[in-house]
């Protein structure tokens, strides 16, 4: 199993001697996990800094496998918010609130979003309202991803009736029932 993709790193652990385990953020398949041979080496340290935009590689026999990954640096969006202990916090905030996603399950809008919001991270006035907005997209995506109905299951959800009422927040059908007219 093989695929390349582009992603934000979210977070990176250290794994024995040399390696490291990395988590990655990617348009087409996820939060995803893998092992990076090297990676804390004096080469890949500055590029496996938690919201890096990175091309990555990632190789396992299996799907289900851990499998590794090979990166290389995209934009360097850590560097950038260094000095901006604000920024810095929010860039940490998008990296933490990502991990609730579900692993290996794709939110490419999410992703976009993301990506925008890390290209404004060094403009004070315009990224804390972006933010809520990245905010506002992850719970949609966690509402979709949570709600999906598995498709090899049979469908129990009642059809639509005017005593049933619709939430169009997260655009599902709510428990309480509408009072009688």
């Amino acid at each position: 199993m093989q695929w390349s993709d582009e992603g934000v790193i979210l977070s990176v652990r250290v794994h024995g001697e040399a390696g490291a385990v990395l988590e990655l953020f990617t348009r087409e398949h996820g939060r995803h996990l893998g092992l990076v041979h090297g990676g804390r080496s004096r080469k890949l340290r500055p590029i496996l800094q938690t919201g890096n935009h990175v091309d990555a590689e990632w190789k396992a026999r299996l799907a289900d496998h851990l499998g590794h990954f090979t990166v290389e640096l995209r934009k360097g969006f850590a560097a950038q918010v260094m000095d901006d202990p604000a920024a810095l916090a929010g860039m940490t905030s998008i990296a933490a609130l990502a991990r609730l996603l579900p692993e290996r399950d794709p939110h490419p809008n999410l992703f976009e979003v993301t990506l925008f919001v890390l290209g404004f991270l060094d403009d004070v006035h315009v990224w804390p309202a972006l933010l809520v907005r990245w905010e506002l997209v992850l719970l949609e995506a966690k509402i979709s991803s949570t709600f999906r109905p598995d498709p090899a299951a049979p469908s129990r959800r009642r059809p639509a009736s005017p005593t049933r009422i619709a939430c169009w927040s997260c655009r599902l059908f709510c428990a309480a029932d509408r009072p009688a007219t």
